[in-house]
């Protein structure tokens, strides 16, 4: 379990995965990002990061796709059921946001 030094969240920490071997990979790494800072203003330390893989997984079909990895092998159900709740609070800004 992780702790955030202001007490706004408990639960595992996640990341985004960007496919470089996508045609469309500049642009998944601009939502990436957006999705990292959106979780950063409302959930600072949330977010470990992006990552960057040389695969495409099925990326390429839109420019907002997200793979999300949520905790590790050290947590818990019950961490990563906790930390869905903050994830749907940063998606459903960031799909308000493109909305606009």
């Amino acid at each position: 379990t992780q702790l955030c030094d202001d007490q706004q969240w408990e639960g595992c920490s996640l990341s985004i995965v960007v496919g470089t071997g996508n045609p469309n990979a500049k642009e998944l790494q601009t939502f990436a990002e957006y999705i990292n800072a959106k979780s950063d203003e409302k959930y600072p330390g949330l977010m470990k990061g992006i990552i960057f893989k040389p695969y495409k997984f099925n990326q390429y079909r839109s420019n907002y796709y997200a793979l999300l990895e949520m905790g590790d092998t050290a947590n818990h159900i019950d961490e990563a059921v906790r930390t869905a709740k903050y994830l749907a609070e940063i998606l459903e800004s960031v799909f308000e946001d493109i909305k606009k």
